[in-house]
C-alpha cells in the first residue's frame, strides 16, 4: 500500500495593507482548514492510498515535524497558491534534505493560475485534481508516463525542458465530487492552530463550498482565470447531505467558503440550503461570504438568521462609486450601506473588506473614502492596499501598457510603476491606519455592545473570540 502525505504549507497571509507591506502575518493564521487536500484525500483514500494530512497553519513547522511526518512515505502532496508560493519552495528544499528520493507533486490555484513546473518537484498539475488523484500519485511512485495524465507540468530528466501532458481537468458536475476527508485534520493536534476557536474550547470547525468559480468579472480578481472562467454550482440536496454528515460527525461551526455564496445570482441555491439547515434541525454556528447584491433582497437575511448564520464576510471594496465602476464591481455604495444596515438588523456579525489604490485615488480621495467607511453599521473592517495579481485582467491591462515586467506575479499599486499617485509604502500605511483607526473609535465599541447584547451567551462567547483574532493582528506586525 502506497503511503501519501498531503500538506497545506503556511500562507503569508495579508490582513491589511499589502502582501509585501505591514499587514503580512508574521506567524500562521489557520482560522480553517483547507479543503484541497482534503478532498484530494477522500479520493485517495477511496483508491486504497494510505494517507496522511498537514496543514502548516495550524501545525508548527519545523524540521522535526517534517522529518516525523515524512517518515515512511512514498510521494508528497503539496498544495500551492499566491499566499504560501515562496513558502511552497521553502518547503520543497526542506525536504529534499530530509529525503532527496522521495517523491513531489505540486498543485493548486497557484499552478492553475501560472502553469509551471515548481522547482524541485518531480512533477506539477494544473487544473481540479479530485478524480484523477490516484492515477497521478500512482503514476508518480510507479514512474509512469506523465504524458499521458491531465495538467502535468514536468521536466525532462535530461534536457530539463518544461514539458506538458492533457489539458488541466475541470470538473462540470460538482455533485460527482466525494466529500472531504475531513477526518485528516480532525484530531486535536492537527487542529490546534485553527485559532478563532478550535479544539481547545470543545468546539469543531468544518468548511465547505456550494459553488466554484465566479459569475463576475472584477478587474482585480485572478479568480476567474484560475477556475477556467466556468462557474458551476452544487445542487442543493448536495449541499444538505454534505451538512448532514458535518452534523452528524459532531462539527459545531461550519464556514460556507465560497466567495460568492451569498449573492442575489445564487438565490435558489441560497434559500434552499438555509431553508434545509433549518427544516432538518441542525444546529449549527455558521459564516458565509458574499456579495452586497444580496440587500436587493432582504428576506435572505431573515432566512439566514433563521439557520444559524452569526457572521458574513463582505467583499466592499470601495465607499466610492468610480472605484467601484472602475473595478466593475457590479455593486453600488449604497448596496453596500443596505447591506451592512440588513446584517445589523438582523443581529449578524459583519466583516466588510476594502481596497485602496485605484490609479486616479489620490490621498484626498482615499481618506474621503475611509470615513465612509466609518459611517456604515459594520463589526470589523480590513483595508487592503491594491494588487495586480496574474491572471487578473488589471494585471493583463498594466502588462500591455508595459507597466509591470510579465515576470512579477504581483505587483503593489504605487507610483514606483506609475499605477498610483501615491507610493506603494504610502497606500500602505494609509491601509494600516484605516485599520488601526477603525477599531479606536467609541461609537463602534458602543454600536458592537449595543448589538452583541442580542446574543446568547455562546454565540455571544464567538464573536467576541472572532473580534480579538482580527485585532490582535495589529500586535502581530512589523509596523509602518
Amino acid at each position: 500500500m502506497s503511503r501519501v502525505l498531503l500538506i497545506f504549507p503556511e500562507s503569508d497571509q495579508p490582513i491589511f495593507a499589502s502582501s509585501k507591506g505591514a499587514g503580512v502575518l508574521t506567524r500562521p493564521l489557520g482560522f480553517f482548514p483547507p479543503l484541497g487536500i482534503l478532498y484530494i484525500g477522500r479520493s485517495l483514500l477511496d483508491a486504497g492510498f494510505e494517507v496522511e494530512a498537514v496543514d502548516f497553519n495550524s501545525t508548527p513547522y519545523n524540521n522535526e515535524n517534517l522529518a516525523r511526518l515524512l517518515s515512511g512515505k512514498d510521494v508528497v502532496g503539496i498544495t500551492t497558491d499566491s499566499f504560501n508560493r515562496k513558502n511552497v519552495n521553502i518547503l520543497v528544499n526542506d525536504i529534499r534534505k530530509i529525503n532527496p528520493d522521495i517523491k513531489i507533486v505540486t498543485g493548486g490555484p497557484d499552478v492553475t493560475l501560472h502553469p509551471r513546473a515548481i522547482e524541485g518537484s518531480d512533477l506539477s498539475i494544473a487544473g481540479e485534481a479530485e478524480k484523477i488523484a490516484p492515477e497521478i500519485f500512482d503514476t508518480l511512485i510507479n514512474s509512469g508516463d506523465f504524458s499521458k495524465l491531465y495538467g502535468t507540468i514536468y521536466r525532462n530528466p535530461s534536457s530539463k525542458r518544461t514539458l506538458y501532458g492533457k489539458e488541466p481537468y475541470c470538473e462540470s458536475d460538482l455533485d460527482s465530487i466525494k466529500f472531504p476527508a475531513r477526518e485528516l485534520l480532525r484530531s486535536a493536534e492537527k487542529s490546534q492552530g485553527y485559532n478563532l476557536l478550535g479544539e481547545k474550547n470543545k468546539t469543531r470547525i468544518a468548511t465547505m463550498i456550494s459553488t466554484r468559480g465566479c459569475p463576475f468579472q472584477c478587474r482585480f480578481c485572478a479568480h476567474n482565470a484560475a477556475t477556467f472562467k466556468r462557474f458551476r454550482r452544487r445542487s442543493v440536496e448536495n449541499c444538505l447531505d454534505e451538512i448532514e454528515k458535518i452534523y452528524n460527525e459532531g462539527y459545531t461551526i461550519l464556514g460556507i467558503v465560497d466567495d460568492n455564496f451569498l449573492s442575489i445570482v445564487n438565490k435558489k441555491l441560497i434559500t434552499g440550503i438555509l431553508n434545509g439547515i433549518s427544516d432538518r434541525g441542525y444546529r449549527l454556528v455558521i459564516l458565509v461570504q458574499g456579495r452586497v447584491d444580496s440587500a436587493r433582497d432582504p428576506s435572505l437575511y431573515a432566512l439566514m438568521r433563521r439557520a444559524g448564520v452569526i457572521g458574513v464576510v463582505y467583499g466592499m471594496e470601495s465607499m466610492n462609486q468610480d472605484v467601484l465602476n472602475f473595478y466593475r464591481k457590479g455593486t453600488t455604495v449604497e448596496l453596500n450601506r443596505k447591506a451592512a444596515d440588513l446584517t445589523y438588523k438582523y443581529g449578524i456579525f459583519s466583516l466588510a473588506d476594502f481596497i485602496i489604490g485605484a490609479p486616479f485615488e489620490d490621498e484626498v480621495l482615499i481618506k474621503k473614502m475611509i470615513r465612509d467607511v466609518y459611517s456604515l453599521r459594520l463589526d470589523a473592517s480590513t483595508f487592503w492596499t491594491l494588487e495586480y495579481t496574474y491572471g487578473a485582467p488589471l494585471w493583463d491591462e498594466a502588462k500591455e501598457k508595459g507597466l509591470i515586467d510579465g515576470s512579477e506575479h504581483t505587483v503593489t499599486a504605487g507610483s514606483e510603476h506609475n499605477l498610483s499617485p501615491l507610493a506603494s509604502t504610502e497606500l500602505d500605511n494609509l491601509s494600516y491606519k484605516a485599520f488601526r483607526n477603525f477599531y479606536s473609535r467609541p461609537i463602534y465599541w458602543l454600536r458592537f455592545l449595543q448589538k452583541a447584547m442580542r446574543f446568547d451567551k455562546r454565540t455571544l462567547y464567538l464573536l467576541f473570540r472572532l473580534l480579538q483574532s482580527i485585532i490582535s493582528l495589529y500586535f502581530h506586525k512589523n509596523r509602518i
